[in-house]
């Protein structure tokens, strides 16, 4: 069986990832809740995102989706429990991570296209 993610996103109250997906046998599409335990405003984002998605539960569902979302939206929801609006946390990570469509990559060398890689993803 394979799932075709379409859409995924974050629940703040209770904390969920919800993703929305195709089945491919059937073509239907679907909704998952993924409860969210064990998070604080203290835990390690990378570190939630990674067991999350290796978790043999929600993994086959899972699969299609980036690291770097999963990273984004447990970085959204911990702003909240730290008392940041979505506004202002969504500003703050397009400032830690901009992203600019204008840039060559196929100039730079290969420790500066490493650096860019490892932080937009």
């Amino acid at each position: 069986m394979t799932y075709i993610p379409r859409k995924c996103g974050v629940k703040f109250k209770p904390p969920t990832i919800v993703l929305i997906y195709e089945d491919e046998n059937t073509k239907k599409t679907r909704q998952r809740l993924i409860p969210i335990r064990n998070f604080s405003r203290f835990s390690d984002c990378s570190r939630a995102a990674e067991e999350i998605k290796n978790n043999p539960r929600h993994q086959l569902y899972l699969d299609g989706v980036s690291q770097q979302q999963l990273q984004k939206l447990y970085q959204l929801l911990k702003d909240c429990l730290n008392g940041l609006s979505l506004e202002n946390s969504l500003e703050a990570f397009v400032r830690t991570n901009p992203i600019n469509p204008e840039e060559d990559l196929n100039k730079l060398d290969d420790n500066e296209l490493a650096k860019k890689e490892k932080n937009n993803g």
